[in-house]
Formats: structure tokens, C-alpha cells, sequence
């Protein structure tokens, strides 16, 4: 490591100075120098009629100050007493500098890291005056305030570089004009764009906070607890309570930028959804317990004699009405029984089960509807087989409930896709359809007993759905945006990695 690349942030702050300095006394003909604790000239500037009378007696980069090699002299002075020295005309030692004044401050700067050093000024002789030595002190005072700030400032950027990029936030910094100067890798993560995408960018451009950012930087008011959805490619949705603030510059009359936070509440919001959901699935299963036996017992009365009336007219002409009674009472037995179903499923019957083998069974199974609306039925599966603890046939009724519906979202035409892969210690199913979407206000009663937007149907299917996969200890994801399709996602816990089963 040279000698000068060691001090070379002392180098860069004596330039700044010493630039200015000069500029400031461009009357007075004056050479600084820069020396290490051992007196070798690491650099010189300034006029040049005074650094080439130095260089004649041989005062020049890389050459050593100490009294040996060139007398007493300054440097070698203020190094070994540890104090400011001025040496005026006939102190010098050389004859060639005795029409010099020389004046050498030491300094020690334990920042950045520990260096020891001099700085040295040189002057005609006609041209001296005790304040330069003053004005000498002071500039290696300055070098040393600079170099400090400048390590501070280093420290605060490491530590606001620290918290911007590991917190669990989005933040973005603009200029006045909206467009993006400084962002976070978990911004990135949000919007799905990486930092080259987006710096320089237009801040109003992107959905669905750009024209809220806008209204900021236009008023000064602040934006705070907006929730916002985010959809990634994926279409797995994250949640955030999105703040925007207005940045001012130091006298605060005028704003320079905004500052913008994305706080992600994906997990609490989805813990919310579940006890919403939990508390309705509670109340039902109640009401189905009450219920189930009060009805049941009449109903198969009901039909019981109505099949009789059946037998007995058969070729009444009232027999029509018979056959509504009969149609009618079945779909009460089939509400009722879904009822019950959907507030507390039976039993799984845990067995090892391919879900590869499971999932083209299905999609066989599903293929005549499908065909029926000139829908293709595609599956993407690994090539090893991916195996689980599960009641093979709740999995599959919720696998043929979830292609039902992607079928019946879907107008003629368009590809239902299956993928299955595996996610850590999951497995994951991804039901993809190309249909209307569902919208935000839908979406987040999708899994509501009863809430249904078909003509026809009672609003279970999904519910119960929901309920087998939850007694499985997997999780049922829905991402939708209206005009593109719709992504049911299940996951479910690998063989081997779950530790027990709710029933």
C-alpha cells in the first residue's frame, strides 16, 4: 500500500481546503505539503515560483524532512516536538530556503483510522505574517472536524442502509417530480420490479398508490393507513397499510419529495379472515347440530310417503306434481346434508396418497364438462411422485369442486390449468382458470357459507372445501383480477412433516 493511498482521505479533504485557501489569498505566493509521521513528502501544490525553489534543494514528492537529510527544517521540527513551528529565513539549515518562511502543523486523526502526519505551508519570506501559522492550524483542524463528520456520516448511512433494507416495509423516496430516487429489495418484492426497473421512474405510474403519492406532493398532505392489494405473477396477494408523507427541505418551506411506506399486513389480515371465518363456521355448526335432527326426522317422513303416493299414482295426471314434491324435498336432504357437511366435516381417513396419481384422476373425471364448453384441462406435474398423509376422497371432492368452478367462471373456450409442485415442506396445487375474475368486493366473501353469485347453486362448495383442507392442517389461498382469471392455491403438509391431523 503506497504511503499516499494510506492517507488518501486526508489527501482528498487538504485538496477541498487548501483550494479554497489559496483561491481566498491568490495575492500571497504559498505551497502546502502533505508529509506522513516520518516526515516523506507525500504531495506539494500550490505556486508554482515557490515549488520550484523548493524543488532546487531537492524539497519535492517523496522526499524525506528529517533533520538528517536536510537540516533543520519545519517538518522535522513540529514531528519530533509534537507542536506548530515556523521557521523564518536564516533558521533554516539550507542556504536555498533562507529566503523562505516554512511554518508545519502535526496532526494526529484517529479517523478514519489512525494516521499521524504534517502539514507544511511555504512563503516567500517578504510575505510572512504570524497569522499563517494560526491559519495553518486551523486547517488541520478543519480536515480533522470533516474527516469525522465524514466517518459519522458513513456510520448513519450504513445504519439507515441496515434499516431500509432489512425491515419488513416498502419504502420508496421521490424527488418533487414523483420520480423514484431510492427504494428497498422488499419494494421490489411488493411491486415485482427490480431497482433498475423502477429508479428514475415515475412514481405516478404505478398502481394502485401513484395517484394518491400525487395528491402529496401536490397539497403537502399526508396519505396514512390506506390498505392497498398487491398481485404478484403468482397472483398470491400481499396486503399492505400504505403512509405517505411530504419531505421539505431544511427551512420547510417548500417540498423537496415524498417519502412512502408500504407496512405489510398480509399475515394479520389473513388471521382475520380465519377468525371471521372460524366464528361464522362455529355459529353455523351450532345451528346445524341444533337443526340436522329436527329436520331430518320429518323430512325422511316426507319422502318416505311421497315415494308411496308415487307407487300409488302412477298414472295419475297429479303425478307431475308428485314428481316436483319429490325434486324439491331431495334438494332440502341435499342442503341439509351439506349444511351439516360444511360446519363439521367427517372424519378424514389419513392415508399415504399420490397426489400426481390423485390430480390426473381428477382432471380425468372433470375432462366431459370441460369438453362440453370447449375448455382444455392442462396438468403441470413433477416427475417424481409427490406423496402426503391425507382422506384421498375429501381431497379430490375439494379438487373437483375448485375445477367446477373454474369451468363454470369461464366462458366458451380457454385452458384450466393444474400445476402441482412443492414449496418447502408443502405441496402446492395451483387451480388456474382464465375467466371473468372475481372482484376485490367478492373475493373477500368467497369462502362465506351461503354467498354464491351463480343463478343457481347454495354457496357451500368452497366453504366446505375450505373446511376439509383446513381439518388436513393446509391453507386455501384465492388471488383473482377481474378480466385475467382467477389462481386457487392449496397447500398441504408433506409426509413425514406434519404432525397431526385436526378432526
Amino acid at each position: 500500500m503506497s504511503r499516499l493511498a494510506r492517507y488518501s482521505k486526508v489527501h482528498a479533504q487538504l485538496q477541498t481546503f487548501s483550494t479554497k485557501l489559496l483561491k481566498s489569498m491568490h495575492h500571497v505566493p504559498l505551497a502546502i505539503a502533505l508529509t506522513d509521521e516520518r516526515g516523506y513528502v507525500l504531495d506539494i501544490h500550490g505556486d508554482l515560483s515557490v515549488r520550484k525553489e523548493l524543488a532546487q534543494c531537492g524539497f519535492a514528492a517523496g522526499i524525506p524532512l528529517t533533520e538528517a537529510d536536510m537540516g533543520t527544517n519545519a517538518v522535522s521540527l513540529s514531528l519530533d516536538q509534537q507542536q506548530p513551528i515556523q521557521l523564518l529565513g536564516a533558521d533554516h539549515y539550507r542556504e536555498a530556503l533562507q529566503t523562505m518562511a516554512s511554518y508545519s502543523v502535526p496532526f494526529t486523526y484517529a479517523e478514519p483510522h489512525a494516521m499521524n502526519g504534517a502539514l507544511a505551508m511555504v512563503t516567500p519570506l517578504e510575505h510572512h505574517s504570524p497569522y499563517l501559522l494560526a491559519l495553518l492550524a486551523n486547517l488541520v483542524e478543519s480536515i480533522g472536524k470533516e474527516l469525522e463528520l465524514g466517518v459519522k456520516r458513513q456510520q448513519l448511512e450504513r445504519f439507515n442502509s441496515m434499516m431500509i433494507n432489512t425491515v419488513r416495509n416498502g419504502i420508496i423516496l421521490t424527488d418533487k417530480e414523483g420520480r423514484i430516487k431510492e427504494l428497498n429489495p422488499f419494494m421490489e418484492k411488493i411491486v415485482c420490479k427490480s431497482r433498475e426497473q423502477l429508479m428514475e421512474q415515475s412514481v405516478f405510474e404505478l398502481e394502485p398508490f401513484g395517484h394518491l403519492v400525487e395528491y402529496v406532493l401536490q397539497t403537502g398532505q399526508e396519505v396514512a393507513d390506506r390498505e392497498i392489494v398487491f398481485h404478484d405473477e403468482m397472483m398470491q396477494t400481499t396486503v399492505c397499510l400504505f403512509d405517505a408523507l411530504p419531505v421539505y427541505d431544511d427551512k420547510r418551506k417548500s417540498i423537496t419529495g415524498a417519502y412512502l411506506q408500504f407496512r405489510d399486513i398480509t399475515d394479520r389480515h389473513e388471521l382475520e379472515r380465519q377468525i371471521l371465518l372460524s366464528e361464522k363456521f362455529s355459529a353455523i355448526g351450532k345451528l346445524a347440530a341444533g337443526l340436522a335432527h329436527e329436520i331430518r326426522n320429518p323430512l325422511t317422513s316426507v319422502i318416505g310417503f311421497v315415494y308411496l303416493m308415487k307407487q300409488k299414482y302412477k298414472n295419475s295426471s297429479e303425478m307431475r306434481y308428485l314428481d316436483i314434491i319429490d325434486q324439491e324435498l331431495m334438494t332440502l336432504n341435499k342442503l341439509v346434508s351439506q349444511f351439516v357437511l360444511m360446519a363439521k366435516p367427517s372424519n378424514p381417513q389419513i392415508r399415504t396418497c399420490n397426489l400426481n396419481s390423485l390430480i390426473v384422476d381428477t382432471v380425468e373425471l372433470m375432462k366431459s364438462q370441460a369438453i362440453l364448453k370447449s375448455i382444455t384441462l392442462e396438468t403441470l406435474l413433477p416427475q417424481e411422485a409427490l406423496e402426503v398423509k391425507v382422506d384421498a376422497q375429501q381431497i379430490k371432492q375439494v379438487f373437483v369442486n375448485l375445477i367446477q368452478n373454474a369451468i363454470e367462471a369461464m366462458r366458451n373456450q380457454g385452458v384450466i390449468r393444474v400445476v402441482l409442485d412443492r414449496k418447502a415442506d408443502h405441496a402446492v396445487i395451483r387451480i388456474i382458470d382464465e375467466g371473468e375474475g372475481i372482484p376485490d368486493e367478492h373475493l373477500k366473501q368467497i369462502v362465506t357459507p351461503f354467498f354464491t353469485t351463480k343463478d343457481e347453486g347454495l354457496g357451500l362448495g368452497l366453504s366446505i372445501s375450505y373446511r376439509m383442507i383446513e381439518s388436513h392442517k393446509g391453507k386455501i389461498d384465492i388471488s383473482s383480477k377481474p378480466g385475467v382469471g382467477t389462481t386457487f392455491t392449496v397447500q398441504l403438509p408433506i409426509e413425514g412433516e406434519r404432525k397431526g391431523v385436526n378432526v
